[in-house]
């Protein structure tokens, strides 16, 4: 594929180049500032998410071009056909592991790396630019857009290959979930000699270690890896959190107005259920909680 200027980009993407034009020009101002919690350490992390017509154009760019380039095989995070949980189960059973965390990993990428990226997929530069511009936030990727998590793998692909590279050298295995890299392997080893040189290689990229987050899990210790329990032979979701679940849809049955209105939080809790422990009864139950709040309409009190 090679597209030459905005009007053809435009095309491609069945947008009208006077909208794209207005996307290009006033990027900058079509994101709105959200905080999320973080999944693991607690508190919140900021973020930029495009307005509607600019998220729909990134849909667009995502699913026609960035799609058909493959990411390396050890990124699992944001591909279609592969998840957390099988991230999950690589990492499973009596393994040594250890855990790098990539600080403001998003923020990290430059729209400079972006462009090259176009370029060297055979756009030209004048294309290149327009779609580094629809794609990136003040010159680097934000996580708010819907292309900037699989930009990211295509963007470290070289990184994973290294790393991978090296781990085969000391006997590891290593993969990769967004920010969170995982080396691993069936017997402990000098993590502390081994850890300095990744470093080296993701410094390399443009990326830095978060050392505060940085763990390594010796063989037959109990080990909690990508929020699951994954010491035994198959990932689990830890006790206390199964109980927080159970508890929520045991109020939920009782209390449906109280169920109704955190019946998205309720939904994201039985599919994360689901995807480590399939469709069994207990899932069974959780979704009939969930659609009989979505089938049951409730009316503000009456008042004279």
């Amino acid at each position: 594929m090679r597209l030459n200027s905005l009007q053809e980009v435009a095309e491609w993407l069945e947008f009208a180049p006077q909208n794209l034009y207005y996307l290009v020009a006033m990027r900058d101002e079509l994101y709105v500032p959200a905080s999320i919690p973080k999944r693991s350490s607690g508190g919140y992390r900021r973020i930029y998410i495009p307005n509607s017509e600019l998220k729909g154009v990134q849909r667009e760019l995502l699913r026609r071009i960035l799609y058909q380039w493959d990411v390396n095989s050890r990124a699992y995070a944001y591909v279609p056909g592969r998840s957390l949980y099988q991230a999950a189960e690589r990492l499973s059973g009596d393994k040594a592991v250890l855990q790098i965390d990539i600080k403001d990993f998003f923020p990290s990428i430059s729209s400079g790396r972006v462009y090259r990226l176009f370029c060297r997929r055979g756009f030209s530069y004048s294309a290149s630019y327009v779609l580094t511009n629809l794609v990136t936030f003040k010159d680097k990727l934000t996580q708010g857009a819907p292309t900037s998590p699989y930009l990211s793998n295509l963007l470290v692909s070289g990184m994973d290959t290294w790393l991978s590279r090296f781990a085969r050298a000391w006997g590891l295995e290593y993969l990769r979930y967004s920010d969170d890299l995982f080396f691993y392997g069936p017997q402990d080893f000098s993590h502390k000699t081994f850890a300095p040189y990744a470093h080296r290689i993701i410094n390399r990229y443009g990326l830095r270690v978060n050392r505060k987050k940085q763990a390594y899990h010796p063989r037959g210790k109990p080990r909690f890896t990508l929020g699951l329990a994954t010491h035994g032979v198959h990932p689990q979701i830890p006790r206390a959190k199964r109980r927080r679940i159970r508890a929520a849809f045991y109020n939920g049955s009782k209390n449906p107005e109280w169920a109704a209105k955190r019946v998205d939080e309720l939904t994201g809790l039985a599919e994360w259920y689901r995807s480590v422990y399939g469709t069994d009864e207990r899932y069974a139950d959780y979704r009939k909680v969930i659609d009989n709040v979505r089938s049951t309409r409730f009316h503000e009190p009456f008042t004279v």
